[in-house]
């Protein structure tokens, strides 16, 4: 069952580089930043509604200034990485 797991996990996370290609295709690496991180709070906004976390006034800026610099900074590398290396490559990575 373990090995099972493992093979369907591989699958699920290679498909993400196919798909993503096809994504790259049709639009700029700056629009799929973008819609990547918009369904990424989709799935996440239902956990922060109903677990709530108190973060003081400093953790809130500390965080607010790492999200508006670190994350898209990442997507962005990550992207344009992607629409430079081709599909066999990234497999080979």
């Amino acid at each position: 069952m373990g090995y099972g797991a493992c093979a369907l996990a591989g699958c699920l996370w290679g498909t993400g580089f196919y798909f993503g290609r096809l994504a790259l295709n049709e639009m700029s690496v700056e629009y799929m930043v973008l819609y990547r991180f918009l369904f990424a709070s989709l799935g996440v906004l239902p956990i922060a509604l109903t677990q709530r976390v108190r973060l003081t006034r400093s953790e809130v800026g500390i965080l607010l200034t790492s999200t508006a610099f670190g994350i898209p900074d990442v997507y962005k590398r990550q992207l344009d990485c992607q629409s430079e290396i081709g599909a066999q490559n990234r497999l080979n990575l």
